[in-house]
């Protein structure tokens, strides 16, 4: 059985949504002066009560304005019953329709009708009043919603309502907590002594005291010091409760309405997402074209965005279908999720919908969105997301935000398949299509191939070349996709050089003669060997020309012949060992190293010796303490 419900409001303005809460909690929503002043809602209000079962009740008071349809949207999204309140003396109005309509697209199980104001109209007018009620919801999730007659000036009908709210909130199914935490702000605000603080309904999951948290999109981090639910300091906040977050190390200037508190790394901001879209019927005929501009409301955020038909140029009011959003502000969303478009302008609610794919591909205008199916099967439905032509390698982070359990079936049957491949990584998980990714391995083969042939003596092709030869992989997936090529032996990896497993650079002709010339050169002063300039310059004189003395040198590095501590010099490899176990050696027992030091311990010149420290430096070997070099990581 839960242990929370959150009750939200709705209908036209002046119906009595905000004195009905306060005769059920005995608490003032209204906290703005304006609102005071012009007895009407214009931000959110929030109240709690004890129900008789024992579960706390949050009760969300919405403005019923037209202007504020927005505010109402975030106030209703994930509440758990609705309150439709119509006024007795008015019935029906324009925002009782359109708050309907909206709770009704934003999948509200369950609801209750209340008429307020009954001392205000005879019962023959109730009688009346109640048919064209029935009328209003009709083909709704109210159509069999009881009706409740209250009045807020003598109390009548609060206790019914109550006891009615309390058996609708036993029936009500257990929110799922055990996914990652969601929570879509609806309010930011400083508290002298506190910080900032946020309040909003917990969504998914649950987050404890002391806890790391993501903003999302902005990606900025914090720490939650306290939580306060109904009031009371808690140590955790779950899935389906009104939350309030103090959140210290953050300015309430960083943070703002409609962004996303999560846990850290679980969720991922997305602007192209596919969705089932449906349009309000309506007196008036509503066509919405391909590419049009419409404003997305989901959680409690507002996002300007294009819809995208696919295969579709156009639907009318009443239609239903597949479509596309493209929207100019990421949000953060999950599949099953619900959203409500209005007209960008005039603003007018248009339709919702549900999100099918958060992280959708996108597609050309006449290609059919076959790849959605239906949501509850989220198996099939990756499954034949990951089969689309188009992908080469796929991170899931929809994966992130699911049960434990969902997630461990959707990995068990895509291992079971041997349409795909799974590559290990942290959360995202990263998966790809078994024939794109053997494709991609035999091209990496190639190519390796066909380079070490044309070029024999170098030791390999850099990976960033590499990777822009591969089309869409960003860095990190491409780091996966090398792990793999590493695991499975086809590759190795020197620095930022890679290769077929076993090959190295082979230099004959006039490139070893070369080679073998310099290595000479380079040994008979092992020390103090010429710079890369004298080198040069010492075999221009033998007939070589520069640039291919130049590319010969980095040959020769690349392939650890030689090793370049500076611009200017390299030395031989045994060299800078030898070096490498006496400079450790003195300094395990000295301490510290100063460049006069080490001077006289090799007996080098300066040209040499700070080349060699700063170089040790950069292989975390010795690090620098004002003028002298001191060995890094000694175990004492």
């Amino acid at each position: 059985m839960r242990n929370y419900l959150v009750v939200g409001t709705a209908g036209h303005i002046d119906h009595g949504k905000t004195r009905l809460v306060k005769s059920l909690t005995g608490m003032e929503t209204d906290r703005l002066k304006e609102e005071k002043e012009r007895g009407i809602s214009i931000e959110l209000g929030y109240a709690y009560l004890k129900l008789p079962s024992g579960i706390m009740a949050g009760f969300i008071d919405v403005p019923g304005h037209e202007g504020l349809v927005r505010k109402m949207i975030s106030g209703c999204y994930g509440i758990d019953l609705a309150l439709l309140v119509v006024a007795a003396d008015e019935g029906f109005m324009p925002q009782t329709y359109e708050h309907l309509a909206i709770l009704n697209l934003l999948g509200l199980p369950k609801g209750i009708i209340v008429v307020t104001k009954i001392d205000m109209v005879s019962d023959n007018d109730l009688s009346i009043l109640e048919e064209d009620i029935r009328e209003g919801v009709k083909n709704s999730f109210l159509e069999n919603a009881p009706i409740v007659y209250t009045s807020t000036a003598t109390n009548m009908g609060i206790g019914n309502l109550i006891e009615l709210i309390d058996s609708f909130s036993l029936s009500l199914p257990v929110k799922d907590t055990t996914g990652p935490f969601r929570l879509f702000i609806d309010r930011v605000f400083s508290l002298p002594g506190f910080g900032t603080v946020i309040t909003g309904t917990a969504f998914n999951g649950l987050v404890k005291k002391g806890q790391s948290i993501e903003i999302l999109p902005k990606g900025v981090t914090s720490r939650v010091r306290s939580i306060e639910v109904h009031y009371q300091s808690v140590e955790e906040a779950f899935a389906g409760e009104r939350a309030a977050l103090n959140l210290p190390d953050i300015k309430v200037n960083q943070i703002k309405r409609g962004e996303v508190i999560c846990t850290p790394q679980a969720y991922k901001p997305t602007s192209l997402l596919d969705l089932k879209i449906e349009l309000l019927k309506g007196k008036k005929n509503y066509l919405l074209k391909h590419g049009q501009r419409i404003r997305f409301y989901h959680g409690s955020n507002e996002v300007l965005g294009r819809v995208l038909f696919t295969g579709l140029g156009e639907i009318r009011s009443g239609e239903t279908c597949m479509a596309q959003v493209y929207l100019e502000e990421p949000v953060v969303a999950r599949e099953g999720d619900r959203f409500i478009i209005r007209s960008y302008s005039p603003i007018n609610t248009i339709g919702g919908g549900v999100i099918l794919d958060p992280y959708a591909i996108k597609r050309r205008k006449k290609t059919p969105l076959n790849s959605v199916v239906n949501i509850e099967d989220s198996v099939s439905r990756y499954v034949k997301i990951l089969n689309n032509e188009q992908s080469f390698m796929i991170d899931i982070p929809a994966l992130s935000f699911l049960s434990q359990k969902e997630e461990e079936e959707i990995i068990k049957e895509l291992l079971n398949s041997d349409k795909f491949i799974l590559l290990p990584s942290e959360k995202p998980l990263y998966v790809s299509l078994n024939t794109r990714f053997e494709e991609n391995k035999l091209f990496v083969k190639q190519k390796l191939q066909a380079y070490h042939q044309v070029n024999p003596h170098s030791p390999g092709f850099l990976l960033e070349e590499l990777r822009n030869k591969l089309t869409g992989l960003d860095v990190k997936q491409f780091r996966i996709f090398i792990k793999h090529l590493i695991d499975s032996g086809m590759v190795e990896v020197n620095g930022q050089i890679v290769r077929l497993k076993g090959l190295k650079a082979v230099f004959s002709g006039e490139w070893l003669e070369g080679r073998n010339a310099l290595l000479k050169l380079i040994a008979e002063n092992k020390l103090s060997p010429p710079t890369i300039k004298e080198l040069v310059e010492i075999m221009e004189k033998q007939g070589w020309k520069k640039d291919k003395l130049y590319n010969l040198l980095k040959a020769m590095v690349e392939a650890t012949d030689i090793i370049k501590v500076s611009e200017e010099l390299v030395f031989l490899p045994s060299v800078v060992e030898s070096i490498k176990r006496e400079l450790m050696a003195y300094l395990w027992k000295k301490e510290e190293i100063s460049p006069g030091d080490f001077k006289d311990l090799f007996n080098i010149s300066r040209k040499y010796a700070i080349p060699l420290l700063e170089w040790f430096d950069h292989q975390k070997i010795t690090f620098r303490d004002g003028n002298v070099r001191k060995l890094r990581n000694k175990q004492r």
